[in-house]
């Protein structure tokens, strides 16, 4: 794996990839614009802060987050 890359997170509905990024503020952008209705970036990262994985309902979509590095 490349060494510049210090975090890579990523979002899954439905079995598939549906966003990946290695910069927090840019995934969180990406998962605003799909889901307009999703919480705060402090919330997302304090998240990750309590572990790697976690799963959340958002307009009736599970969405399972990760962060990978």
């Amino acid at each position: 794996m490349n060494d510049r890359i210090s975090k890579l997170f990523s979002c899954c509905l439905n079995n598939r990839v549906v966003i990946i990024d290695t910069n927090f503020k840019g995934f969180h952008a990406t998962l605003k614009k799909m889901e307009p209705t999703c919480n705060s970036d402090r919330w997302y990262i304090e998240k990750f802060k309590e572990g790697p994985e976690f799963s959340q309902i958002i307009n009736g979509k599970e969405y399972y987050f990760q962060r990978l590095v």
